[in-house]
């Protein structure tokens, strides 16, 4: 895997952590959001709120898993095969 390759799956992570912080900073703000609505309204929010959390979740254990396949894979490669050093080649 080349160092453009490595540096493309860290910006794909650096991503997914973006979105994951801006989507629970919206769950926050919709949950506290619906302690001033009434009953009705708040409801739905918390609704929402709840599809928010199980994506945050969902895009939590994708990134997880992504990495975690990563570092079993050695070096990054599909194959598993090291570079020709023995190394990893992202330094």
């Amino acid at each position: 895997m080349t160092t453009h390759d490595h540096d493309a799956l860290d910006g794909q992570t650096g991503l997914h952590q973006r979105v994951i912080q801006q989507l629970t900073r919206v769950a926050f703000e919709l949950s506290a959001a619906s302690n001033l609505a009434g009953d009705g309204v708040a409801e739905r929010i918390e609704s929402v709120v709840d599809v928010l959390d199980e994506v945050i979740k969902d895009l939590r254990r994708a990134t997880f898993e992504a990495a975690a396949d990563r570092r079993q894979t050695g070096n990054g490669s599909p194959d598993g095969a090291e570079s020709a050093t023995g190394s990893d080649s992202r330094h």
